[in-house]
């Protein structure tokens, strides 16, 4: 390879493209010239074209007819995972319901789900979830306590310890009602 005859550093000079100094607020657009005209009838919005049109002079020539159009990327994702839940009650109980009818324990988990509400309705149960007194963690002892002195089905019993880790005590019963609802909307009983 030959040396260079020159410094690589004197022969390259920065070129000032704007000759102000721009002011970057993130709240404010920047001036920039618009290279397009505002789509009109004789000119749509979509950029195709009949005449192909060049990229770039300084590299190898491509010639374009159209611009691709690509889908939505949520029109890409498959239709099951667009569910979007209004509670998160709602969330927990489709959840349940999708693992349970997955493993063929749907039916199983309804009867535990009924015997579980019927616990929840217990006075002593309802005291010691609602005392303010109370700490999380020994709530969540005590819920889980309960799972495993009611046999419930392992998927249930999983989402109590779930609930009971994210400190959502609260809405157990709410998730139980929701359960309910979507099995017998799912069975066709209601």
């Amino acid at each position: 390879m030959d040396p260079l005859s020159s410094s690589v550093s004197s022969r390259l000079k920065p070129t000032n493209f704007n000759s102000t100094p721009r002011q970057l607020h993130p709240l404010k657009p920047l001036n920039r010239p618009r290279h397009l005209p505002p789509p009109s009838p004789q000119r749509p919005l979509l950029f195709s074209t009949t005449k192909p049109t060049t990229i770039s002079t300084s590299f190898t020539h491509k010639n374009l007819t159209a611009l691709p159009i690509f889908p939505h990327p949520t029109s890409l994702l498959p239709s099951s995972s667009l569910h979007v839940h209004r509670t998160p009650a709602t969330g927990y109980a489709a959840a349940l319901l999708d693992t349970t009818q997955s493993t063929g324990s749907l039916h199983e988990v309804r009867r535990d789900v009924r015997k579980l509400s019927r616990l929840l309705q217990n006075s002593q149960i309802q005291a010691l979830l609602n005392d303010p007194f109370l700490g999380d963690q020994e709530k969540g002892k005590a819920m889980k306590e309960l799972a495993k002195k009611g046999k419930f089905n392992k998927h249930l019993f999983n989402l109590l310890k779930m609930m009971v880790e994210k400190k959502k005590l609260g809405i157990v019963s709410e998730v139980l009602e929701e359960f309910e609802r979507v099995y017998d909307e799912l069975i066709g009983t209601k």
